[in-house]
């Protein structure tokens, strides 16, 4: 059983710190992936991505054990990490058609999706506040976006 110690409290600024650096981050990757030649598959960057992310938890993996990775919701883990490979896929597919701005913009509506998805897999309420929220933010991104109608679809 891996048991998860006790927080004393929530520390909104440090998570909002994270969430701030983790934006950073993959406006970065995003900026370095555009400048990777076309001829190097999204394949090759999936793997360099992934094999760098193992290399900065294996340090911490090897500490723990092993054994803490254990798990007994294994087919929800793997449809996670394949949701994630494929959604980091997509979104380097789309850098050579939109701006690096509107690929991170589009990136960052992960959670407006989250409600909506949940509401729609399992059932779960979303509550008036949220629902709002959702809006405005839908309308933020598409006041940054700025979608054209001009008769052409951009399949990015």
């Amino acid at each position: 059983m891996i048991t998860t110690p006790l927080r004393k409290q929530d520390n909104i600024v440090m998570g909002s710190m994270i969430c701030l650096i983790s934006y950073f981050c993959i406006a970065a990757m995003a900026a370095c992936v555009k400048l990777i030649p076309h001829t190097i598959g999204v394949g090759t960057i999936l793997f360099c991505q992934y094999l760098v992310a193992l290399s900065l938890c294996l340090p911490s993996i090897l500490r723990q054990g092993i054994f803490n990775l254990k798990t007994n919701k294994l087919p929800a883990h793997i449809l996670r990490d394949l949701s994630g490979i494929i959604a980091f896929a997509l979104f380097f597919l789309s850098l050579p058609s939109l701006s690096l701005t509107n690929a991170v913009v589009l990136r960052s509506t992960t959670p407006f999706w989250i409600p909506i998805i949940l509401l729609v897999w399992q059932g779960n309420r979303v509550s008036k506040s949220l629902w709002g929220s959702i809006f405005v933010g839908f309308i933020g991104i598409i006041l940054i976006v700025k979608p054209s109608t001009s008769g052409y679809f951009n399949i990015g």
